[in-house]
């Protein structure tokens, strides 16, 4: 099974309920056997059980807008697991989000940059060249590491201005769709939609989580008094 072999970190015991141990002090079990496990309670029709990754530091990522796209991929898209930071091995970079669902067999894969003032590198052309860079990384590795499973490949960005940039976007997009891969820029009206269904589910959602960002989400929608952003 690729899945195996995709990822270093351990998982945990992740309830829909309250997760309030100390990762410190949960019980770490390799992927395999939450895998395996899964797949024996989806044999016998039981509910799969929900999870949530610890890095190598034992911590949460503390980049938000990579915190909010995972917390997108869990509470919305309904993912299994959702990894991240994921270190290529045959080249340098990683892969910020990825998101699965098992019994789909789909597997997402997010590039995000969170630049509040727009996103862009440099002039259009290098931008553009760059985020082809990162879709390019990402389906390479999906294809060795999931060669069987549906992908989907997503860019998030709050901000990109529009005009050329957002016309380059759109290019790669139905460049990529043509070529049969499936790529999404998730930005400015698509990403304020995205963010929007998972501020909606925050606000019906009063268990408590480990996500820095979810959780704000699920403050903010239960303020008493009035506020402006």
């Amino acid at each position: 099974m690729a899945w195996i072999g995709a990822f270093s970190w351990c998982l945990v015991p992740w309830p829909t309920g309250v997760v309030s141990t100390p990762v410190e002090a949960m019980q770490i079990r390799p992927m395999a056997t939450i895998l395996q496990q899964e797949s024996v309670a989806r044999r016998a029709d039981e509910p799969v059980e929900r999870v949530r990754y610890v890095d190598e530091t034992g911590g949460v990522p503390n980049d938000i807008g990579e915190n909010l796209v995972g917390s997108y991929l869990r509470y919305v898209e309904r993912c299994d697991f959702v990894v991240h930071s994921t270190q290529l091995d045959e080249e340098q970079g990683e892969i910020d989000v990825i998101g699965m669902r098992l019994a789909t067999k789909e597997v997402i894969f997010c590039e995000v940059t969170t630049h509040i003032l727009g996103m862009q590198y440099g002039t259009y052309d290098s931008t553009a060249a760059k985020v082809r860079a990162k879709i390019e990384r990402a389906s390479k590795f999906a294809k060795t590491m999931f060669p069987t499973d549906r992908r989907r490949y997503e860019i998030w960005s709050p901000v990109v201005p529009k005009g050329k940039l957002t016309a380059r976007f759109a290019e790669l997009e139905h460049a990529y769709t043509d070529g049969d891969l499936d790529v999404q820029f998730v930005i400015n009206d698509e990403y304020a939609n995205r963010i929007q269904a998972l501020i909606d589910d925050a606000r019906s959602n009063s268990k408590a989580t480990s996500d820095p960002a979810y959780r704000l989400l699920q403050i903010l929608t239960r303020l008493k008094g009035d506020i402006q952003l």
